[in-house]
């Protein structure tokens, strides 16, 4: 049931601020559009491959990690296969993704500017609270990992490459 709640809440959280929030911006706060043709698609591509990695991630954190990332269900273990293995954080790139895909698409630099202090809130609250908690909550497992995957994105693993 647990489960089910955290899938709801996640897809609720999606929806806000991937869906509604973005939607509200385009209709009520326009602003300064241009024309950018072709650049669309690029958009459309940015979108789709935000959606399928946060998609990804949560089915990763139901079965690998046997919780979600509702902090009333938090995972039991520690995620650190699949896209976790190249990013601590996959889902809020994948969400900053998406975003600017849609910004793209609709051709708005207000979006634009939404999707971009989205990605500094998430870093900013992965390194004063998410790090820190999971520290807490998963010990010398978190820390090894730490050294093993980037905070954000490489195709490249291990702690002489990615120094943090």
């Amino acid at each position: 049931m647990m489960v089910v709640r955290g899938i709801i809440s996640a897809a609720f959280f999606g929806a806000v601020v991937g869906v509604i929030l973005p939607w509200v911006i385009m209709t009520y706060m326009p602003g300064p559009s241009t024309e950018i043709g072709d650049w669309r698609w690029a958009g459309l591509a940015l979108l789709v491959a935000g959606g399928v990695v946060c998609l990804w991630c949560v089915a990763q954190l139901i079965t690998a990690g046997q919780g979600t990332s509702a902090p009333f269900y938090p995972t039991k273990k520690l995620v650190a296969t699949g896209l976790y293995r190249y990013s601590r954080n996959p889902m809020y790139v994948g969400g900053v993704l998406l975003l600017i895909g849609e910004a793209v698409i609709g051709a708005s630099p207000l979006l634009l500017a939404y999707a971009l202090a989205l990605g500094v809130a998430a870093h900013l609250f992965v390194v004063y609270y998410e790090e820190p908690s999971l520290i807490r909550r998963f010990g010398a497992e978190y820390h090894d990992y730490l050294k093993r995957s980037p905070r954000w994105f490489s195709w490249r693993r291990g702690a002489e490459e990615h120094p943090n």
